[in-house]
């Protein structure tokens, strides 16, 4: 299956950023551009014009108690910012279920965060 968002994340399973600060803009770019044109092309099946940044993931995912029972459900994981914060945080990736309906995004998390189960929805 073709995608146009890019794979080779500058984060690993963990959300730590790896490669450099200039290397990290342009996959950055890259993933906003490349969501824009996947929103473009099907508005939709996204919910959002582009991607969460870092902050609102990282904002998002403090208020989210580690300790608490229970399972931690993302809805709609996009290009996984939220996810690495999720996980950052303390999420345990056995409480983390993460839900995305967009073949390519489903394929970017796969590429992002080896190992996880993903949930691919298919609407009736």
């Amino acid at each position: 299956m073709p995608t146009d968002l890019n794979l080779d994340s500058p984060f690993g399973t963990s959300g730590h950023a790896t490669a450099s600060a200039p290397e990290r803009w342009r996959n950055s770019l890259h993933d906003n551009l490349s969501f824009l044109k996947l929103w473009l092309r099907r508005p939709v099946s996204l919910g959002a014009l582009l991607p969460s940044g870092k902050s609102l993931a990282f904002a998002m995912a403090g208020q989210i108690d580690p300790a608490a029972p229970g399972a931690v459900v993302e809805l709609g994981g996009g290009t996984g910012s939220i996810t690495a914060a999720l996980l950052d945080e303390g999420i345990a990736c056995q409480d983390l279920v993460v839900i995305e309906r967009e073949p390519a995004l489903v394929a970017l998390l796969r590429a992002r965060f080896p190992g996880r189960t993903w949930y691919r929805y298919r609407p009736p």
